[in-house]
Order: structure tokens, then sequence, then C-alpha cells
């Protein structure tokens, strides 16, 4: 019985050890894929308010071009309202 009790003594000993290193090596990885899911939600904001500046430029833009249209139209019906007068 002592061997078999040796024995199994052993392969516990040796199943703890590959068990503790599958542990470190898990934890490596899930460190890894962290790092690498923080790097692509980094990328994705940094396009995001790229995109959301440049959207932004363009609707001033477009919002500037109404106005100086619709400050001519007020400007062309003011003097068709002088002239009429």
């Amino acid at each position: 019985m002592g061997d078999k009790g040796n024995a199994l003594y052993q392969l516990v000993t040796q199943i703890a050890g590959e068990l503790k290193q599958t542990r470190q090596e898990l934890s490596n990885q899930i460190g890894g894929v962290r790092q690498e899911l923080n790097d692509q939600i980094s990328s994705f904001r940094q396009e995001l308010r790229t995109e959301i500046s440049s959207t932004r430029q363009e609707l001033t833009e477009r919002l500037d071009r109404v106005e100086k249209r619709l400050n001519a139209t007020f400007e062309q019906v003011g003097m068709l309202t002088e002239f009429r007068i």
C-alpha cells in the first residue's frame, strides 16, 4: 500500500504542478487578449472621434452656406419691399 500511496501522491503532485502551469499560461493569454482589446477599443475611439469631428465640420460648413443663402434671400425680399413702396 505504501508504493501505491507514494505513486498516488506523485501523480497528484504532478497534476497540481500541471494545473499551476496551465493557470499561469491562461493568465498570460488573458492578459494578452485584454491588452489587445484595449488597443482595439482605443483605436476605435480615435477613429470615432475623427469621424465625429469631420462630420461636425461638414455640418458647420453646410449651415454657414444655408445662412448665407437665407441672408441673401432676406436682403432681396427687403429690396423688393422697398421698391414696391
